[in-house]
């Protein structure tokens, strides 16, 4: 994977969003100089394993013969003039797209998932942080999910055994549709909203969903821990849906139109 990060560093180099290098010189390649600076910044790029592996000498000249390898394919790029094909503009323009997005990102978690952010949302949004374990039955249309309904709300009815007999979830013939606790942002929304709206022994009534319309019957529910007793899985949860909500937020101000038809 190093190499790859190289490669994407020497092919984003001609979107003049890389800042010039300044430092040692390490190795000029027909005038165009690879720093100290340079070199450093593609060694800290690798992951762990792979910083270890060019640590000692022997690996960093490696590194640095891997770099201006990079720095002659790219120049010889520039020669036979791949700048001007349209393949390759399409290719720089979604690169340099990417990279905006990811600062973007990077900028929205550094000004909203702050710890004191993170503890008002928290808290305003404690409820959705509850766990809830519940049971399904899902089948393919509206009809079917009515009669469903009908059948387990009558007393003395088996939610787990009519599961069984008729839910098209391939789990169900073991588990009776019981899909244990889970947190909002395990299931898809329209499941979701409606299984933390509802109330223990309560039975819904159809929800359509995109694997078809599921009745849910919520068992129990686990009220959401004080803020500092989360572990960190908890607590990273809590900092995406900081992020996400930060990015619905941009979202409901932009004027969206989409044609959903046109993916069917």
């Amino acid at each position: 994977m190093w190499g790859l990060r190289m490669v994407a560093v020497a092919a984003v180099a001609g979107l003049g969003i890389v800042p010039a290098w300044a430092g040692d010189e390490l190795a000029t390649v027909n005038g165009q100089t690879i720093t100290r600076e340079a070199f450093q910044s593609a060694l800290e790029g690798m992951p762990p394993q792979a910083q270890e592996r060019f640590a000692g000498p022997e690996g960093k000249e490696q590194l640095l013969d891997s770099l201006v390898t990079q720095e002659v394919l790219f120049q010889e790029s520039q020669r036979v003039g791949l700048e001007k094909d349209a393949a390759v503009q399409n290719r720089l323009t979604d690169a340099r797209r990417q990279i905006l997005i990811e600062a973007l990102m990077q900028k929205l978690v550094a000004e909203d998932v702050s710890d004191a952010k993170v503890k008002e949302y928290y808290t305003a949004h404690k409820a959705d942080f509850r766990q809830v374990k519940a049971s399904h039955i899902l089948v393919e249309t509206e009809d079917q999910a009515k009669d469903v309904k009908k059948r387990v709300t009558k007393k003395g009815a088996d939610f787990a055994a009519v599961a069984k007999e008729t839910s098209t979830d391939p789990s169900a013939k073991e588990n009776g549709g019981d899909l244990g606790f889970f947190t909002k942002d395990q299931m898809v929304k329209p499941f979701a909203d409606k299984a933390f709206a509802m109330k223990v022994k309560e039975i819904s009534d159809p929800v359509k969903s995109e694997f078809g319309y599921h009745i849910i019957k919520v068992e129990e529910i686990k009220e959401a821990d004080p803020l500092d007793k989360l572990d960190p899985q908890a607590m990273n949860g809590i900092k995406r849906a900081v992020l996400n909500n930060r990015v619905d937020t941009l979202k409901s101000a932009a004027k969206i139109v989409m044609n959903k038809d046109g993916v069917k």
